[in-house]
């Protein structure tokens, strides 16, 4: 949630002994560090940074100019600044964006823990607040916690992240809930902190009020410490001093926790980590001296793995699994995963074609552990790879130079098929009206290719074929389907799928694209829900409603019982209810109806399991 900003004037009003005591912490911190500061100074390498905005409901557009000045201030000291904003602040951007980045700073709603929602879990509380896909409404958000982001995030050595404006990660909760006590800011700073962290951040402020472009400035104008830099007055907002104290991590072995609460504010500002990092050594990027260390032992590392796209399939013989880095955002990336990673080290990652050419040479700062890297499919040069088959071969390097053994897996490029495209995802044929009665696909080949297209049920049989083994000169195909098999009868209502498949000299490859046919779709924010449970469901219509569909729910052992549903965006409607603690576990059947624009009925039902 976000953080309100009623309280401004009342921080400014500060007594006389606050006064004081900040200019006296000022004398401290300044006197603390070196003689004379630095002059500002760039890195001498290109530091990244990666600013995050997500949905926050009717302040985005206040978060989205916060961002830009913050990204500004990042820019304005050399820094290579990645914007991922709303209404495109997914996820997979994240996760891919993020891979490297010396300073992270993230805007938006935060879901932490202790709060009055839910129970804690490493899955959703205490990370990121985006959007669930690209182009989604500011009013919708779906959590990233502490697991994801320690498991598939790797910062560079001395990272910095930046938590601006959300709740929880400063210690306090949401406007209106009053001021916590202070072990439970302690928890919550902590919690939030411990994901960023694992994920190989030095240290983490938490700023709900103050504008962390104050940090950024210290960071490149200072050799001050973390915990000097936050110590530093700036204004109103700024360091207050008057009730500040540190604390040891419960949740990260070796960190400190500094909280510095307003009296009639309370836990606004916040640090975490590595206290102790200075500015000149997240400059330094993580170049460190190892001369003299002594360490002669390798890090171990257990295995590697390739992730490919899950929908795309292929008969070509790569040795691993196929990914289309042809700038369609559809299976760009592969995902090398790596397991049993005896300390923090340098992950290099080699590159090569069938003959042994090296086509890309890169290292990743990652953690201990079971991690993640990405290959973006391109060289050295830039450029993307050319289509066929790769021997990727990964090792850890520790500060030292000691390096592990080298493991290798195998992974294929194929590009022709770009921006495959179903739309709309979900269309109803089958009521002979004119409102939504086909879908539209199409595909672009970037190369002359033979193409097999068709459309497929679950189990995989051929309800619909266009092409089968036709040569298809570079260009866009596309084709309308009305929702019937090749008898010309309606398919019943279900998931299909799109799928095409090109052959060209570097081997056969196809993607695999669902959707639905069938009045509405319906969707759980539990998918196996427990009787008695909070459910959130949403229908989503093909067609243009009259009004608002009903939902109609039927546990074992229980009466049927029937909702409204509430109009949120477009087609989009949402209903949330409150299961009937009592009967039996079993199947939960779920009907959907309502009455379109033309004023005739349509229903779809499904069932989920219930616990």
């Amino acid at each position: 949630m976000p953080v309100a900003q009623g309280g401004a004037q009342r921080a400014a009003r500060h007594r006389l002994g606050r006064v004081i005591h900040l200019a006296v912490a000022a004398l401290l911190v300044a006197t603390a560090g070196s003689v004379a500061a630095p002059a500002p100074a760039r890195a001498a390498t290109t530091l990244r940074a990666v600013v995050i905005v997500g949905p926050v409901g009717g302040s985005t557009t206040r978060y989205l100019e916060r961002g830009e000045r913050i990204a500004d201030a990042a820019e304005a000291r050399g820094m290579s600044v990645t914007r991922i904003f709303h209404p495109r602040a997914t996820w997979e951007t994240v996760v891919r964006s993020a891979q490297g980045a010396n300073l992270l700073v993230y805007l938006g709603h935060g879901n932490g823990w202790p709060s009055p929602y839910g129970s804690y879990q490493k899955l959703t509380k205490d990370g990121f607040g985006l959007n669930p896909y690209g182009g989604a409404s500011a009013y919708t958000t779906k959590y990233y916690g502490e697991g994801p982001i320690a498991e598939h995030i790797r910062l560079a050595p001395n990272a910095v992240v930046l938590l601006n404006h959300l709740c929880y990660a400063s210690g306090n909760g949401e406007s209106g809930h009053g001021i916590p006590s202070q072990s439970v800011a302690i928890q919550r700073v902590d919690n939030f902190a411990a994901g960023f962290l694992r994920a190989g951040a030095r240290g983490v402020f938490a700023y709900g009020h103050q504008y962390v472009t104050d940090v950024i400035a210290a960071l490149f104008t200072t050799d001050k410490s973390l915990d000097a830099i936050f110590m530093t007055p700036s204004g109103t907002k700024g360091f207050n001093g008057s009730r500040d104290f540190w604390a040891s991590s419960s949740g990260t072995a070796g960190k400190r926790l500094h909280l510095d609460p307003y009296p009639d504010l309370g836990y606004l500002r916040a640090v975490s980590g590595d206290l102790t990092m200075t500015a000149g050594e997240f400059r330094s990027g993580g170049a460190v001296s190892t001369s003299g260390t002594g360490d002669t032992a390798p890090p171990r590392l257990d295995g590697v793995r390739a992730v490919g796209a899950a929908h795309v399939f292929s008969s070509t013989a790569s040795g691993g699994p196929i990914f289309t880095p042809n700038g369609d955002a559809q299976g760009d990336r592969l995902r090398l995963v790596y397991s049993g990673l005896s300390e923090d080290a340098y992950v290099d990652v080699r590159v090569r074609r069938p003959d042994g050419t090296l086509v890309r040479s890169f290292a990743v700062w990652s953690g201990r552990g079971t991690g993640t890297i990405i290959w973006n499919g391109k060289t050295d040069s830039g450029a993307i790879a050319r289509d066929g088959a790769y021997a990727i071969r990964v090792a850890a390097r520790d500060r030292a130079g000691n390096r592990s053994s080298w493991r290798t897996v195998g992974a294929g490029v194929m590009t022709t098929l770009e921006s495959i495209a179903v739309t709309p995802r979900l269309f109803y044929a089958r009521d002979g009206d004119a409102l939504a009665p086909r879908t539209t696909l199409r595909v672009t080949l970037i190369r002359d290719a033979v193409v097999t297209w068709k459309i497929v049920d679950r189990d995989g049989n051929i309800v619909r074929e266009r092409y089968s083994a036709r040569a298809s000169s570079r260009g866009t195909l596309g084709w309308h389907w009305y929702g019937r098999d090749a008898t010309g009868a309606f398919v019943r209502d279900g998931v299909y799928y799109s799928v095409v498949s090109a052959k060209t000299a570097a081997g056969t490859y196809g993607q695999r694209t669902a959707f639905r046919t069938g009045a509405f779709r319906i969707g759980l924010s539990d998918p196996s829900p427990r009787r008695g449970q909070s459910v959130t469901f949403r229908v989503v219509s093909a067609e243009p409603l009259a009004r608002a569909p009903s939902l109609t729910l039927r546990q074992p052992g229980v009466s049927a019982y029937t909702v409204s549903t509430r109009n949120v965006q477009g087609r989009i409607y949402e209903v949330t209810v409150t299961l009937r603690s009592g009967g039996t576990s079993g199947t939960l059947a779920l009907v959907t109806s309502g009455i379109d624009s033309n004023g005739r009925r349509q229903s779809t039902a499904m069932a989920v399991p219930l616990q």
